[in-house]
């Protein structure tokens, strides 16, 4: 057995071994990646949704989803780079993209939908903490106004707080009891 025989095993093997290696590296950096973008997301939603578990709960398993998905992706480019090629590889991915986006849609449906309807209220500027409105035949306090409810508190003397969508605000209307603002004119 001579040199040449012994490094025509060798190369081969040693360029197998890089894009194992190489493989490897675009693993961790989708680990890194997936992480950040789940971290990261985990907090806007934690602090923009908290009021809505609902909600929160469906961002949570969506972003969780997300996160496999993006580390499924990396799995797969790791694959490629080895030099592991499937067609079925490529439908899964599509399947999967499409079923993710069809989530995201059907989850931020709502959010979106309400986060319209508080900034058009926000623009009219017709509510405001502390305004006493009547709802739906529910009285209460405005307490807070979020990114997509309003927060009535029902009774002075109570804790209970009504957690109003302001789709239905816009939709069914309100009644203000408050005393009309003066509005501030600028010259």
């Amino acid at each position: 057995m001579g040199i040449s025989s012994i490094m025509s095993v060798v190369y081969p093997l040693q360029k197998y071994l890089r894009g194992i290696g190489l493989a490897f590296i675009v693993f961790v950096v989708g680990l890194i990646l997936a992480k950040i973008i789940r971290k990261t997301l985990r907090g806007l939603i934690t602090e923009s949704l908290s009021s809505n578990k609902t909600v929160v709960k469906i961002f949570t398993f969506s972003i969780n989803f997300l996160y496999y998905f993006i580390l499924f992706l990396f799995i797969i480019a790791g694959l490629e780079i080895i030099g592991i090629k499937s067609t079925i590889l490529t439908i899964i991915v599509v399947l999967i993209t499409l079923f993710v986006i069809l989530v995201i849609i059907v989850a931020i449906k709502d959010f979106i939908i309400n986060a319209i309807a508080m900034f058009i209220i926000s623009l009219k500027h017709e509510i405001r903490p502390g305004d006493v409105i009547v709802f739906n035949n529910m009285r209460g306090r405005v307490e807070k106004l979020t990114l997509t409810e309003i927060i009535l508190k029902s009774n002075e003397n109570s804790e209970e707080l009504l957690y109003i969508p302001a789709s239905l605000i816009l939709k069914k209307g309100y009644v203000r009891l408050s005393k009309k603002r003066k509005k501030n004119k600028k010259r």
